[in-house]
């Protein structure tokens, strides 16, 4: 818990100090002080050596054998051998690298970068320094996701495809961005009701048949054999309440509290519409999949996803949003999120052992 509230009170000074009028002019000059915010991540990621993950992966990435063995870790492996630099950390600050990128690339839709930092410290942070491989598929992800709202389909495949190479979980936002790709959004870009339900009606269908799937995709495809060791022997309702709960307070206080006046705003040009909408669409799916909650254990990894791309959505609009709700969503989700860890450390969740 020291490490927790030591970390996050680290990054939340530097967000306000690099609010600061003095310290934006630098901004103006090409020296961007908010990217500090992401060297407790660094550190954190370098030096988290006793999580449960750390010597699988070393062993994993040094040996080429192991249970989590990815392809994409083995060619970048063989990359770094043949540069001498076969050393497990020099992966990591790629990794680091990696997620600096996006943040970056993500910076040109979004000015208020500092905020999605900020959010994604709360807790997002301490699962990506120890989950290493969902965590490069999730950039991944959110690159591709950045691409396919700009309509670029070959980036936004190419990304999509290395995802994939590093988590076989990848595979289903990959179906989600796929859609999001084909389904564009309704030409006044307004929540479809019809889409909505359907995703909604999906995810309760899910609740039933969700493991059956998982066993007949498990059961005819040898790359996704290795899910049938994270099948549950019990309902997982306590996951569901706590992820999918955080999940739709998410998609709610955005929608409601700035979203929906965005949408409707004469004034807010169509291309910021588009970006929003997408963005809302792809949060929607948390609902869609939410099935797969009750009998797959770490399928949760996957709303640390789709929470990120929540606090995207909300620093790309709220310049648009009333003070009032600005601060009162900005508030929200940093208790909620507070909340969330004080739950995961009470389920025993220890990151003080971590480091």
């Amino acid at each position: 818990m020291v490490t927790y509230f030591f970390a996050s009170a680290m990054i939340a000074g530097l967000y306000l100090l690099t609010t600061k009028v003095h310290i934006v002019r630098f901004r103006e000059r090409g020296v961007d002080f908010r990217w500090l915010m992401l060297v407790p991540f660094v550190i954190l990621l370098l030096f988290s050596a006793n999580n449960p993950d750390y010597q699988v992966y070393k062993e994993s990435f040094e040996t080429g054998y192991g249970p989590y063995y990815e392809t994409g870790i083995r060619i970048i492996a063989d990359i770094l051998g043949k540069l001498r630099l076969n050393d497990y950390r020099v992966f990591l600050l790629l990794v680091a690298s990696l997620v600096y990128f996006v943040f970056r690339l993500w910076n040109r839709k979004i000015e208020n970068i500092g905020m999605v930092v900020l959010l994604y410290s709360l807790f997002i942070m301490y699962y990506d320094v120890i989950q290493i491989r969902f965590t490069i598929a999730m950039m991944f992800v959110l690159l591709s996701l950045y691409y396919t709202i700009d309509k670029k389909w070959a980036p936004a495949f190419l990304f999509a495809a290395a995802s994939v190479f590093f988590h076989r979980l990848a595979a289903l936002p990959c179906l989600i961005l796929f859609y999001l790709f084909v389904i564009r959004p309704r030409k006044d870009y307004s929540l479809s009701g019809k889409e909505a339900k359907l995703l909604i009606v999906v995810g309760l269908l899910g609740s039933v048949f969700s493991r059956k799937a998982v066993e007949l995709i498990a059961g005819r495809s040898a790359f996704f054999s290795r899910i049938t060791l994270y099948i549950t022997n019990n309902v997982g309702y306590d996951s569901l309440v706590i992820w999918v709960g955080y999940e739709v307070f998410l998609i709610a206080a955005i929608y409601w509290l700035g979203l929906k006046a965005v949408i409707q705003d004469p004034e807010v040009d169509d291309g910021t519409k588009a970006v929003s909408i997408n963005l809302f669409r792809f949060m929607l799916f948390g609902i869609t999949v939410s099935g797969f909650m009750l009998y797959v254990e770490e399928f949760n990894r996957m709303y640390r996803l789709f929470y990120l791309a929540g606090y995207l959505l909300f620093a790309y609009i709220e310049k648009f949003m009333k003070g009032t709700d600005r601060l009162l969503l900005f508030w929200a989700i940093i208790v909620v999120s507070i909340l969330f860890m004080m739950v995961a450390m009470l389920r025993g969740i220890n990151f003080d052992l971590y480091w």
